[in-house]
């Protein structure tokens, strides 16, 4: 039976209600063998279900190119993947109560934080080989669907529900941090507006070659 989801608003968020499972060894589509604990939110009969947070709509850039870690090159066939730059302070806090918690039930957890020091996180779009599996709507009833790689890099209000999935051990590239929250954008809402030439710059620890 599969299991029930829950999405709720950051306003509404509840530490207490936060379940981490224990940590178990899976193998990625790659056939690569990872260390993950799951997470799950309690709804109001306490039982987990899938976490899904519906986020403030924010002005940003469509889908950018993800890059595999340490490559110098930058043509389309080394894409792994696509993010979305978000900058929210309530979505951050939130997001800080999680890390402290994760970092509270062991002292060797050296988390790294899903907003960077210029108060960004980059959330995943979801995959399928090289298509966009995230759905992009361009309305708010959510009956426009949008292709999302024809918003590649262009500039609109973005109005994103993602899902935190779990907690990813091992290492991140050259950085000392030792689990990272694994997060990515279920669907979402953009709508576009005048197109603007992106003025940030990402950098190889914005990619992470273990996402399964």
């Amino acid at each position: 039976m599969s299991r029930q989801a829950i999405c709720i608003n950051v306003r509404d968020f509840n530490i207490d209600n936060l379940v981490i499972s224990g940590a178990k060894e899976i193998k990625t589509k790659e056939n690569i063998k990872m260390k993950v604990a799951e997470i799950f939110y309690l709804n109001d009969q306490e039982e987990p279900c899938d976490f899904y947070i519906s986020l403030p709509k924010k002005n940003t850039y469509g889908p950018y190119p993800q890059y595999k870690y340490g490559l110098s090159s930058k043509n389309l066939k080394d894409i792994c993947g696509y993010s979305i730059a978000y900058q929210n302070e309530e979505t951050n806090n939130m997001f800080q109560s999680i890390q402290k918690l994760i970092s509270t039930k062991s002292k060797k957890y050296n988390i790294k934080p899903v907003f960077n020091d210029k108060d960004t996180a980059y959330f995943k779009v979801k995959m399928n080989d090289d298509n966009i599996a995230t759905s992009f709507y361009s309305d708010k009833k959510c009956t426009k669907s949008i292709n999302g790689l024809d918003i590649v890099k262009k500039y609109g209000e973005l109005t994103p529900m993602i899902q935190i999935r779990s907690i990813y051990f091992g290492s991140h590239g050259s950085s000392d941090y030792n689990c990272s929250l694994q997060i990515s954008i279920a669907k979402a809402i953009f709508q576009e507006k005048k197109n603007i030439t992106p003025d940030f710059n990402f950098d190889d620890s914005d990619n992470e070659e273990f996402e399964d």
